[in-house]
Order: structure tokens, then C-alpha cells, then sequence
């Protein structure tokens, strides 16, 4: 779903720079450049002070989408560290009483002495 809105947003990026512009993308407010690539050079419009306040909210607004999406990500990526330690505490835990019930059945004279030190070493691998 992520990917979707980093595309939605790029795309209305990409539209904002050409409507707002002469129409090319490289977006050039000032005026068409010789071969940059403008879809209306004749619409193109001259660099006054209103065409650049619109240019600043463009880019301010497109480093507030790029920001949010970041911290999204940020936000996804601590989500998914967060369910793998506890998924390791829940494994330690389940391999520590594994342990202890095979050193009983060893005590005991059920269980051979290495199927608990095979679990043991398996135990502190995982810690």
C-alpha cells in the first residue's frame, strides 16, 4: 500500500511541476530553455514574484510528502523489529522451559544427557 502512495504522489509531483510551469518537466518558470523539452511553450510563464512563491509551496509542500512518508516508513520499520524481539523473548522462553523439562527427564534416567545439551546450545544461539 505504501508503494502505491509513493507512486500516487510522485505522479501528482511530476503533474504539479508541468501544470504549474511552461509544461516541461523540468518545470522552468522563467521561461522555456532551448531543447528542454516543454509540452506548451507557449503558455510558458516569466519568473515573477507569484510564480515563484508558487514554485516555494511546491517544493515545501513536496518535502513535507517526503518527510511523512519517510516517518511512515520509519514507523513500519520499528513495527516489524518490535513482533521479531518479541518473537525471539517468546522463543527464549519456550527454549529455557524445553531445557528444564529435558534436564528432569535426564534426572530422571528417560532422556540421554545430550538431547539437553543439544538444546542447550540451541538456546544460546538463539540469546
Amino acid at each position: 500500500m505504501l508503494n502505491a502512495k509513493v507512486l500516487y504522489i510522485s505522479i501528482i509531483s511530476v503533474l504539479t511541476v508541468i501544470l504549474s510551469g511552461c509544461g516541461c518537466l523540468s518545470g522552468c518558470l522563467s521561461g522555456c530553455l532551448p531543447g528542454c523539452g516543454c509540452l506548451f511553450p507557449s503558455t510558458s510563464k516569466p519568473n515573477t514574484l507569484e510564480n515563484l512563491h508558487v514554485e516555494h509551496r511546491m517544493v515545501t509542500t513536496h518535502s513535507e510528502e517526503e518527510t511523512l512518508l519517510q516517518l511512515a516508513q520509519l514507523g513500519q520499520r520499528r513495527e516489524g523489529l518490535d513482533r521479531s524481539i518479541a518473537a525471539a523473548v517468546d522463543s527464549l522462553r519456550w527454549q529455557r522451559e524445553r531445557v528444564a523439562a529435558q534436564q528432569q527427564l535426564v534426572d530422571q534416567g528417560r532422556l540421554t544427557r545430550q538431547t539437553v545439551i543439544n538444546s542447550r546450545q540451541q538456546m544460546h544461539a538463539t540469546e
